[in-house]
This record gives structure tokens, sequence and C-alpha cells, in this order.
């Protein structure tokens, strides 16, 4: 067991970007969390489920195993932990935990894990009837399964917060608004649901409208598929991110495998691949230029996270890439615009959109998008730097080179005068600390 002492792995999808280190070195094994999880005091426990808020805060950083066993044919391990009092993630407190369990499968060396997963068994609450798990289908006929805790659910990225009025029915502010909307859409149910029910029981619906016209979303139901006893698990899926990034860096891969981590080109937009959230295949763009010298972008769905975004609205799985069309490239402004043809390409829209048009505007040294829009057919645009924020995904083998000749400061007040959003400096300034602390491992999930 002391062969995995000391190896990192960065958990992007079951700790939501804050990274865990497992150590096998004790009698039993543990797992150290970078961002420590909440937990209230037991006296405290009640109080703070039923009102939101935390009167006082315990900060778990380590855990034991209560359970484990290793299976050295399959190099395997398998671990449970369970958690007297509901813990809960520092940034992102409205979803409890009682236990976790884990698997991991190492590589055959024993120098990385291959593949496994993250178990979080949703604590029971104590109040709010409408916990559980439900299956939210809209007019267009997509259809997903959210699960709500303590009137939390998150959807998109974006959180909602159910309330109860006076008429004892339920509604939630959507929190950004809609392209064909005047102001931010109010979603509410004309079901009362009465003081010590639960609401609907599994199976049965509860019916959604909105406030103001949004095209294609003026009714939602939800059918209910777990009550509040039950609400099961949020599962996420451990793949080979920062593990394959180390041994990139360290040059411990084979060619073929090399070849696919993205390369900075500083002179042009060919060659470049640009993500966010530090993730390549998360709507990613890719510039290549193909062997007869003609260019080629498209936008990558690769990444094993975007199985939980919807459906296009044919039922159809989103395409693991989607290619731009109407290609322009202006290389003495560093402008590119393209257009992303769901109705044309894929013979169906995708939440009622048919085309989205682009236009990116990229720094002098093509490390970030400065600018831009997304404009949708039926929706607000959206502006890069504020709701878009896209960086070099090769960004680390640039900072390699011009940290030779500045500082992170420096760099990021040249960054700031090529016109950086706030959110993009953030971005930067990551990656800047990351390299220049000589991390073995890439802040990047290069989606290998």
């Amino acid at each position: 067991a002391n062969d995995y002492l000391g190896y990192f792995v960065e958990l992007k999808e079951a700790i939501e970007g804050y990274g865990v280190t497992f150590r096998f070195h004790d009698d039993v094994p543990e797992i150290e969390f970078e961002m420590p999880l909440t937990v209230g005091k037991i006296d405290e426990w009640d109080t703070m489920r039923q009102c939101k808020h935390f009167a006082n805060q315990i900060l778990l950083q380590k855990a034991k195993f209560d359970s484990w066993f290793y299976f050295d044919r399959t190099a395997s391990f398998h671990g449970k932990i369970s958690f007297e009092i509901p813990v809960s993630k520092r940034n992102n407190p409205k979803y409890f935990y009682d236990e976790l369990s884990v698997v991991l499968q190492f590589s055959q060396n024993k120098r990385f894990v291959r593949n496994g997963y993250f178990n979080w068994k949703l604590a029971a609450p104590q109040t709010c009837p409408l916990d559980g798990t439900w299956e939210v289908k809209w007019q267009n006929g997509n259809s997903m399964k959210i699960k709500v805790q303590d009137h939390f659910f998150l959807f998109l990225g974006q959180q909602y917060d159910i309330e109860i009025d006076d008429n004892n029915r339920p509604w939630f502010s959507w929190g950004i608004g809609a392209r064909s909307a005047r102001r931010i859409p109010k979603q509410i149910s004309n079901m009362q649901i009465l003081p010590g029910s639960i609401g609907p029981e599994v199976g049965e619906v509860l019916e959604w409208t909105v406030d103001v016209h949004v095209a294609g979303h003026d009714m939602t139901t939800w059918k209910r598929l777990t009550t509040p006893d039950n609400l099961g698990y949020k599962f996420s899926s451990l793949k080979p991110t920062a593990f394959a990034a180390y041994h990139v860096m360290n040059n411990q891969l084979n060619n073929d495998t090399r070849s696919v981590i993205p390369t900075y080109h500083g002179n042009t937009i060919w060659g470049n691949v640009f993500c966010q959230a530090f993730c390549v295949g998360l709507a990613s763009y890719h510039f290549e230029t193909d062997e007869d010298g003609n260019h080629e972008a498209y936008i990558s769905y690769e990444n094993p996270r975007t199985s939980e975004w919807p459906n296009l609205d044919n039922g159809m799985s989103i395409p693991s890439r989607v290619p731009f069309r109407n290609i322009q490239w202006n290389p003495e402004r560093r402008v590119f615009k393209g257009d992303i043809c769901w109705l044309e390409d894929q013979g169906t829209t995708w939440n009622g959109e048919s085309k989205w048009s682009y236009e990116m505007q990229f720094n002098r040294t093509f490390l970030f998008i400065v600018s831009g829009t997304c404009s949708l057919s039926d929706r607000d645009d959206h502006q890069f730097g504020r709701d878009l924020v896209y960086v070099n995904a090769a960004l680390e083998q640039a900072f390699l080179e011009f940290l030779c000749d500045c500082d992170v400061d420096q760099f990021l007040i040249e960054s700031a005068t090529q016109h950086a959003s706030t959110r993009t400096l953030q971005m930067i300034r990551a990656v800047a600390l990351s390299v220049e602390s000589n991390s073995s491992e890439s802040i990047f999930d290069f989606n290998l």
C-alpha cells in the first residue's frame, strides 16, 4: 500500500473543483480534502437544517475509512466513510451527506488511477416537503433528473431555492433572464403543499407555470421519483485527469498520448484550444488546420461531464463535436466569427435554439478570449469575459515561456492591459501560481 502514498487526485466532478488526497501508509486508509467539509455541532444540527444557516462551523479536513478492502488481482480499492453528523461542502452548504463510498482502480504499475467513482449519500432533511428526486420535463420533450434538498437544487450550474407562499404554493425564481422575457421569470405551481404533508407521492406529478412567456418553458412538469426519506446518491465518476497530466508534464507518456495534449501557438488562433473551467471537452473551442492547410473549428462536448446536460430536443445525445459553419477569421483584429447550426447540421434544436452565432476577439498573444458574444435565437446573448470565460488550454506551457522574463504580478498587469475581465484574470492567476510553484499536477482536465 505504500506505493500509493503521495499520489494526488484532482476530482473536479465529485468535490466541485477541489482536490482530495488518498493516503494508504497507515493501518487505516485516509482521505484528505483540500477544501474542508463543514459539519454542524450535534446540538445545533436540527436548527441548522431548518433555518439553512450554520450557527457554528466545524471543519472536517481528514476522514478515515470505516471499512475497506483491496483486490490485488484487479488492483482496485473499495472504501466507505459514514459521517455521524452529515457534512456539506463549504462552497455549497445546502446539500448534506451522511455517507461516502469510494472505488479506485489503479493502473497495472500502480502509478496512477485508471478509473473509479465517488458516491455521496444524501442525508434526509427534517423539513421541506418537496425534497427528493424529481424527473423534470419541458414542453419540448427534454427531461432531466434533479435532486432537491432543503428546498435547494442545482440545474446546469445555476442554484435555485424553492419557497412556499402565503397560499402554500411552491415557487422559485429562475435567477437568470430569457431573451423573450423582459424580467427574470418566476416559476409557480398551483398545487397547495399543506403544512405537514410531503406534496405529490412517488409517481405523481407537480405542474409548474412561469409568470412571463418563455418559449418552450411556459409549462413544466416534475414527476416525483423519491420522497425526502429516500433522497438517494450523488454519483461522480473518476477519470484519469490530473494523473494523466502529471505524467505528461514529466514526459512519462508515450508519444501517441502526448500528441493529444493541447499545444500553445502565440501568433495565430490556429492550433490552439480554448476551454472554460480548466476543462477540455466541456464545450471547448478547437481551431485546427488539416494536412492541406484548410482551417476548421469545432466545439467539443467529449468530456464525460457533458452527460449531465440535457439531450437535443429530439432526445438524442449531444454530439461529441459540433463544427463551426460560415467561418471568418480577421488576423489583424484577431476576431473569429462562426455559426453553430443545430437545426441544419443535427436536424433538431437544442433547448429551443436552432443556431448560435459567435464573435470572439482574442488577446494579442492568444492566451484568452478578451470579448465577444454568442448570439442565441431565443435567449439573451452570452458575453465573453462575463458569461463565457475561456483561456488557452495550453496556458501552462505558455507560462513556462513567459515567466522566464517576468513574474506573476507583471504578467497579470500585462493581461489586464489587454482588457482581460476580472473572471478571466482569476483563471490566469490560478494557472500562473500553479506553474510558479512547480506543481507536478496540471490544473487542467485534458479529458485523456
